[in-house]
């Protein structure tokens, strides 16, 4: 957008706050009114970048990023490298799902699974479509089983179930 090189995020956070003086603190939120906060590099995002919003089930927010993801616990930012990042570190998807852990579609390199602390990725070689993942949901199928359902660059939609593609 114009000669923006870097996209800030901004948060639209209401506040409840009570009481007189609130608003002539720095950076204070003033009863009934929006509040933003933009955030950038220099506030800890991994780039400047945004390509994905989510919230997981904890509420934290994560944030995809042209180099990795962050999330966010409402004081600071915590930046996480993908796998092979080599390969790619371009996020351009989050998808939390039910049983918390994290999706994250990259722009190479696949799919992103990273569940308690442990990753695992998926590629052409799993049978995934395509290695550039644009899009991730998960919804529950017809015998309430989670399915992932994974759009890709140039191979089109995948379902992922019960672990197999």
């Amino acid at each position: 957008m114009g000669g923006l090189r870097a996209l800030a995020l901004a948060l639209w956070v209401t506040a409840g706050l009570t009481g007189a003086d609130f608003g002539s603190l720095p950076g204070a939120m003033v009863p009934g009114r929006p509040h933003f906060r933009v955030f950038s590099p220099r506030d800890g995002l991994p780039q400047g970048t945004v390509m994905a919003l989510a919230f997981d089930r904890r509420g934290a927010l994560w944030v995809g990023t042209q180099d990795g993801v962050a999330w966010y616990d409402g004081r600071v930012w915590n930046t996480v490298d993908m796998p092979d990042r080599v390969i790619s570190n371009y996020v351009e998807t989050v998808c939390p799902a039910a049983d918390g852990s994290i999706w994250f579609g990259r722009q190479d390199g696949g799919l992103a699974h990273l569940k308690q602390g442990v990753w695992r990725t998926f590629t052409q070689k799993d049978g995934l479509p395509a290695d550039r993942v644009t899009s991730v949901v998960e919804l529950r199928g017809s015998s309430g089983a989670p399915q992932l359902w994974v759009g890709t660059y140039g191979g089109g939609l995948a379902r992922f179930t019960e672990g197999r593609w």
